[in-house]
Formats: C-alpha cells, sequence, structure tokens
C-alpha cells in the first residue's frame, strides 16, 4: 500500500501540470490562430483595394508590435496609393482640357490613352484600346509606323475633308513602359489656308 500512495503522488501532480501545459498551449495556439486569421482577413482587404481596415493592438508582445507595424504599412500603402488616384484624376482633367489631341499607343501598336480633342479633330469616336491601323487614317498610323529609335520624332500635316489641315507630331518615348509613343494631333486649317493665300 505505501508503493501505491507513492505512485499516487507522483502521478497525479504530473498528470495535472500535463493537463494544465496542454491548456496553456491550446489556449496559446487558439489566440495565435485567431490573430493570425484576422491578419489574413486584413491582407485580402488591402489586396482588394481597401485600406480601411485595421489590425487590434491587444498586447505588447511581438505580435502586439507586428499590428502596430502592420498597420502603419497599410496607412503608409493608403496615403501612396490616394497620391497616385489623385494624380490620374489631375493628369485626365488635364487631358480632357487639351484642345490638341493626344493619343498614348502601346508597343504591339494598341492605341491605350485618347483624349476628347483627339475624336474632335479627326471627326471620329476612338475608344481605347484598339489597334491604331484600325482607328486612325493609314497616312497617320504611317506616320507613327516611320518613327525608329534612331528617328523618335516624326511630324507631317494631313489634308483632312472640309478642307481641314491637321498637324500630326509622332514621339517614341520609351520601350520600357506600356506606353511608349504618342501622337498630338492639332488643327492647323487657318494656317495652311494664310500660307496658301500668299
Amino acid at each position: 500500500e505505501a508503493g501505491f500512495w507513492g505512485w499516487w503522488w507522483v502521478l497525479v501532480p504530473s498528470s495535472c501540470g500535463l493537463v494544465v501545459r496542454s491548456l496553456v498551449v491550446a489556449a496559446v495556439s487558439y489566440l495565435v490562430a485567431r490573430r493570425h486569421r484576422r491578419i489574413d482577413a486584413v491582407c485580402a482587404c488591402i489586396a482588394g483595394g481597401a485600406f480601411d481596415p485595421r489590425l487590434t493592438v491587444g498586447s505588447q508582445d511581438e505580435l502586439g508590435q507586428l499590428a502596430m507595424t502592420f498597420n502603419y504599412m497599410v496607412d503608409q500603402l493608403g496615403s501612396a496609393f490616394q497620391q497616385v488616384d489623385d494624380e490620374k484624376r489631375r493628369a485626365k482633367v488635364l487631358l480632357d482640357d487639351l484642345s490638341e489631341g493626344v493619343i498614348g499607343i502601346d508597343t504591339s501598336g494598341n492605341i491605350i490613352v485618347v483624349n476628347p480633342a483627339a475624336g474632335r479633330l479627326l471627326g471620329q469616336q476612338i475608344a481605347a484600346p484598339c489597334s491604331l491601323d484600325e482607328c486612325l487614317p493609314g497616312e497617320i498610323f504611317d506616320l507613327w509606323k516611320s518613327m525608329s529609335l534612331e528617328s523618335p520624332h516624326r511630324e507631317d500635316t494631313f489634308m483632312l475633308p472640309g478642307e481641314r489641315a491637321l498637324s500630326v507630331h509622332s514621339s517614341f518615348l520609351s520601350d520600357q513602359a506600356e506606353l511608349t509613343s504618342l501622337l498630338v494631333l492639332r488643327d492647323v486649317s487657318q494656317e495652311v489656308k494664310m500660307e496658301k493665300s500668299r
């Protein structure tokens, strides 16, 4: 009987210690997993373009520090994206207000940017994206096609129906970006008429 009680005093406290340790490990695992799921959810929101969700900073441990750093990073990203959006809006307003037509072209010869003035000057609607050779008169396409690295700028004047004259300036920008070249269109009908009348 003394041997039984000796083992009992060893097994019961050891078993209780194991149970308590297991419960502590399970609780910590649950808390860490819950925080991890929250981080995943906030990351998914940010990937979708929403910069409002924040992580709750509930402690000053490593995960709490991570949450504070993460929230700071989200604030900086949101601010940077807002600046880019603001710049795009300003550029669009400026582009739309120009009296000159502006057409942006990618490396494949597709129009990817066009302002309303370009459509007015050409007398047709141009909806980006579209192929340059399908959307513009052949002479303008040929002018654009004649550009090269050695000759990155081309300019010519074309006569359009109704005795309208259109000056087209074609410029190569870069082959390292999506927008690789620009066409700038300007109505020079008055200048051509004055030249002819001399």
